[in-house]
């Protein structure tokens, strides 16, 4: 029986009619300017990502059609998922996980004379930070003969950071930051490709000055900020305005437009500074046996396979033990059978735990990475076997 192909002509018919698709959806979306990617031959496309729609308005930059390596999530809603995998040929990946079906769909594309978009950092930056990635999708290029070509996105960050609820003014761009040729790709090392990539790739929009305008610049930095720098607790952080508050101890930070903290005494001057300084106070934190260490206010839980529609199995709250999580009134997860978790955009956070794959919805000012944050702390699976480069406290 022939082997199914990947990268099809029906991909390649469509992916020239829904372009200008794209590129109305970007521009509607965002202030942006995009510059064309010309594409000749097979090629790897490595981008930074900064926003829920990057790979959007990539596809809409390119001369030639592109599958894009996406999450799981995102085609786990039954018949509307089926039918976006079938006209674009999305290829997913299990979040926080080693996905071997998924390197071999890209090989295959990339052998057929297909072009692949990666997000080799597997996450919208939140911080500003650049997550470890790994030479292993840098191999996929010397493999398949494919060039590589590394896009940098601009000013997402300032428009639409992945904490937030609502846009900020602004202009985004996409270009083209480097090319290289399938000759080039093949005759450097591993390591040398490896540190021109990550250099390539590394794009900070607190760098620019840019100021991006907002009656609320600090509006939802709970989603990612949960301990107080003075009194160290947990989850009393809220944010108004420009400002965030710890309701415990009344320790208030100003956010400012150029997405920088006003001089404060703790030396926060970005957001990367609270992050890693939250980080080491979790690290730190003495748990108690069967404490109760978080409890929020949730939508709803669902239970998701790959090309299904998504089972609700509770909702209400979700409260985070010493050695178990709770959803709702129907769900409880022994803390050691979870083996991945992950934010998913603002409020959501996704895991497995065992053999099943949960989507959880939270509130409007819902932190997840407080969650993720823990679980690397606490017994589980992710933490015995380091299975968490992403958001380990390390």
């Amino acid at each position: 029986m022939a082997k199914k192909k990947q990268f099809t002509t029906k991909h390649k018919v469509l992916g020239v009619f829904f372009r200008p698709i794209y590129r109305l959806v970007a521009h509607c979306a965002f202030n942006i300017k995009i510059n064309k990617l010309r594409l000749n031959g097979p090629t790897l496309i490595l981008s930074n990502h900064q926003t829920d729609l990057d790979a959007i308005i990539i596809m809409g930059a390119a001369n030639k059609h592109v599958e894009t390596v996406c999450l799981d999530t995102l085609l786990s809603n039954g018949f509307t998922s089926k039918f976006l995998h079938s006209i674009t040929g999305l290829i997913p990946k299990k979040k926080g996980a080693v996905d071997v079906g998924c390197v071999v769909k890209m090989m295959q594309c990339l052998k057929e004379g297909g072009n692949v978009l990666v997000f080799p950092e597997g996450n919208r930056t939140y911080a500003e930070f650049q997550y470890p990635f790994s030479d292993s999708v840098l191999k996929l290029a010397k493999k398949t003969n494919s060039s590589l070509v590394v896009m940098n996105i601009h000013n997402g960050t300032g428009v639409s950071p992945r904490w937030g609820s609502k846009k900020r003014k602004g202009k985004m761009s996409v270009d083209v930051k480097a090319r290289y040729s399938a000759q080039e790709v093949k005759v450097m090392s591993d390591d040398e490709l490896l540190e021109k990539v990550r250099r390539d790739l590394v794009v900070f929009d607190s760098d620019s000055g840019i100021e991006y305008r907002s009656k609320a610049p600090a509006e939802y930095l709970e989603r990612l900020l949960y301990v107080c720098p003075e009194c160290k607790s947990l989850s009393t952080l809220r944010s108004e305005g420009d400002k965030i508050k710890c309701s415990s101890c009344g320790t208030s930070l100003t956010y400012k437009e150029n997405l920088t903290f006003e001089d404060n005494k703790y030396g926060f001057h970005k957001l990367v500074d609270w992050y890693v300084f939250q980080k080491n106070v979790v690290k730190e934190k003495e748990i108690e046996l069967g404490q109760l260490i978080f409890e929020d206010e949730i939508e709803d839980v669902f239970e998701y396979e790959l090309l299904k529609k998504r089972k609700p199995v509770a909702s209400g709250s979700i409260k985070l033990y010493e050695n178990r999580l709770v959803l709702g009134n129907s769900v409880e997860i022994d803390l050691s059978t979870i083996s991945a978790a992950s934010p998913i955009s603002g409020r959501k956070l996704s895991l497995v735990a065992g053999d099943k794959n949960y989507l959880i919805v939270g509130n409007e000012r819902f932190n997840p990475v407080k969650y993720v944050h823990m679980f690397n702390k606490l017994e589980t699976e992710i933490k015995r076997k380091h299975l968490d480069e992403y958001f380990s406290l390390e």
